[in-house]
């Protein structure tokens, strides 16, 4: 039993912005019907080295993996499609780097059809062993990253988001839903749960991010969409957000959920339970094969110098991994409990870090902070840092940062370089 909703590291992972824009419409002029042919050819074959030289589509979201061949020859072909009663459906191709699962997905609505919402859920397997699994839809909707058929129309539209072009990424994580990698065959199995609801769906704007928008204003407006649940109607933001956090409201006790099963059995049970009834599946499955990945041999210990509290410095990385395109690392730092451990978010710490490379460019995705006893009256306070490159490395620095009263300064005279094999 877990009294705790399932964490959500991509909250914090960037977002990929595609270039938009329409071509100018070419001239219709008559041509003889042999150059026709030719042309036709030609088309197609330019067609054909588009397709591998852009990654079968994929690098139009990762164009800073373009000259990365580590990833570029992993890209394969999936071609799979599914045919439903709401949407047909077509997973394109995908690219399996040892951590993440990125994947290109083509839907088409039906003609006439109603709405529904396809929620997504992930099995990853490797030989006996079963994976927690993290999925995003990247430019999609946040509420268990599923999506709308037909898509939503909110008050503010996003143009960067197309049904018949969508790509997802699945992470890897451990039993304790910390990052993970494998460097075996990994079978994937992704199954789109159709759910169909005859509730309103609505729209209102929160005026989050206005000129003196308070937490109060904040809870106020939840509470409205609180009561449009009670009335059968699904209240959203301005921008189509905010579904799963109505959902979840009947069930919160005391700020948290109580979770008895897996988290997407628990979440998909919430779903139906009141708002949707499950229509039908689209299911996809393929393997992805093996994947390099390097990794420092951990435990690596340090310490750091504080001010405060010289006695509390005691660092050590239990795990920094790399893949073709990415790069993550767990550094924990251990004290004698107190409630202070409690207390500390990444504004208030008095050291975090980054890291940098000579041998590629490192994009920070996010850093995570968890805080927690061992029950051996210590405390323990986790930071997980992930990173995207541009290419495989084979060492990273790690460089502490130090959080003063005045300023953040980098201490490269702390800095430690980790070797990857």
């Amino acid at each position: 039993m877990t009294s705790a909703a399932k964490p959500d590291p991509w909250l914090a992972q960037k977002v990929r912005f595609r270039a938009q824009g329409k071509e100018n419409e070419p001239m219709r002029k008559k041509v003889p019907a042999g150059l026709v042919i030719v042309l036709a050819i030609m088309l197609l074959m330019t067609a054909v080295a588009a397709a591998v030289t852009n990654g079968f589509g994929l690098l139009r979201y990762y164009p800073e993996q373009a000259e990365n061949t580590a990833f570029t020859d992993r890209i394969v072909s999936i071609g799979q499609t599914w045919e439903g009663k709401y949407f047909s459906a077509e997973i394109r191709e995908a690219v399996f780097d040892g951590y993440k699962l990125r994947f290109s997905m083509s839907v088409t609505p039906k003609e006439g059809a109603e709405k529904i919402f396809a929620y997504p859920v992930v099995k990853a397997v490797c030989g006996n062993k079963n994976f927690e699994t993290d999925i995003m839809n990247v430019d999609g909707w946040a509420d268990r990253s599923g999506f709308w058929v037909p898509d939503l129309k909110p008050l503010i539209p996003r143009e960067d988001y197309d049904l018949s072009d969508m790509v997802y990424e699945v992470a890897l994580r451990d039993k304790d839903y910390n990052p993970t990698t494998v460097s075996e065959d990994v079978e994937w199995t992704i199954t789109f749960n159709v759910l169909h609801t005859d509730w309103t769906i609505s729209f209102e704007d929160s005026g989050f991010g206005s000129e003196g928008f308070t937490d109060a204003d904040w809870q106020a407006f939840r509470e409205k969409e609180y009561e449009a649940f009670d009335r059968h109607e699904l209240m959203l933001d301005e921008y189509g957000y905010g579904m799963e956090e109505i959902i979840e409201h009947p069930y919160v006790k005391d700020g948290a959920i109580i979770v008895e099963d897996d988290f997407d059995s628990y979440y998909l049970n919430l779903y139906t339970k009141d708002v949707f009834t499950l229509e039908e599946q689209a299911t996809f499955s393929f393997v992805a094969d093996k994947a390099e990945v390097r990794k420092v041999e951990a435990p690596v210990k340090f310490v750091l110098p504080e001010e405060k509290k010289p006695e509390e410095q005691k660092y050590e990385i239990t795990k920094a991994e790399a893949t073709a395109d990415g790069f993550c690392i767990m550094i924990t730092r251990t004290f004698k409990y107190s409630y202070e451990a409690y207390e500390y978010n990444l504004d208030n710490l008095p050291w975090t870090f980054k890291l940098k490379s000579d041998e590629a460019e490192l994009q920070s995705l996010y850093t995570s902070l968890h805080q927690g006893d061992n029950g051996f009256g210590r405390s323990a306070i986790t930071y997980t840092l992930e990173y995207d490159t541009n290419k495989p490395i084979s060492s990273v620095t790690l460089v502490p940062v130090q959080h003063t009263d005045s300023e953040d300064v980098e201490r490269e005279d702390l800095a430690i370089e980790l070797k990857l094999e």
